[in-house]
């Protein structure tokens, strides 16, 4: 459930859900670059801590041309 929501921030940008974590967590950038913030909700934090494996994943889907 958890990579689905991180997939959808990174690629679905119109989503509400993307543009509520959006106007929180990284106005001025994407998912990929942002930053752990001050208060974060517990959902932000894990999102946040998975970053790693989400630009793992975004790298090797994009050597595969997929």
């Amino acid at each position: 459930m958890l990579g689905k929501k991180i997939w959808c921030l990174v690629n679905d940008h119109k989503s509400l859900i993307s543009q509520i974590y959006k106007a929180r967590y990284y106005p001025n950038g994407d998912f990929l670059s942002s930053s752990l913030g001050h208060n974060p909700s517990f959902t932000w934090r894990n999102m946040y801590n998975a970053q790693p494996l989400v630009r793992e994943g975004v790298l090797v889907k994009s050597r595969e041309g997929s």
